[in-house]
């Protein structure tokens, strides 16, 4: 009787620790350190500490490229200088932009609609798009504030956008503008 009750304990104890690590592998974000702030004088955004940064301030846009090293994952966020406009206007050109590209490409809307951005209204798509180097996923969102536009998009590789979802989302979620 005593050997049954010790593997019974063994087997539940086992059970338990693969229940409760199952799908764990997935969520966890690949960034192991912390988050420090990006400044670019228009905006601020965190991001994981160990992601190379560049940066682009020449006379037509102000922006700055994330991504971790050797990976196909990136956050790209830009803001032109010279633009000023509505949400609605660039959200109808874009749209119309990307229903062109989209009947001599392969991307493909996996979702779109209204959201916020910096405490703006705002507006996201989400699609995939096939290149010759694989297939991607991408976020985009964009907002305009006193007229200017302010975009974020994440992007990666098919297979990695998913592990990497909650990083850039934190770093949406941190984006502020000055």
């Amino acid at each position: 009787m005593k050997r049954f009750t010790v593997l019974t304990v063994i087997a539940v104890v086992g059970l338990v620790i693969v229940v409760s690590t199952a799908g764990c592998s997935s969520n966890i974000t690949p960034s192991t350190s912390q988050m420090t702030t990006y400044d670019s004088g228009n905006f601020t955004i965190q991001r994981p500490s160990d992601w190379k940064n560049t940066t682009t301030d020449d006379l037509s846009t102000n922006s700055a490229y994330f991504a971790p090293e050797g990976k196909d994952v990136s956050v790209f966020v830009s803001s032109p200088k010279d633009v000023k406009t509505t949400l609605h206007s660039w959200t109808s050109a874009h749209n119309t932009t990307f229903e062109q590209l989209q009947k001599y490409s392969t991307k493909t809307y996996v979702e779109k609609g209204d959201t916020t951005l910096a405490g703006n209204p705002a507006y996201k798509i989400v699609y995939t798009e096939h290149a010759g180097s694989g297939d991607s996923k991408v976020t985009e969102i964009w907002t305009v504030h006193e007229g200017k536009v302010y975009d974020i998009m994440y992007k990666a590789d098919l297979k990695l956008y998913d592990t990497y979802a909650d990083t850039a989302q934190k770093m949406i979620d941190s984006f502020q503008i000055k």
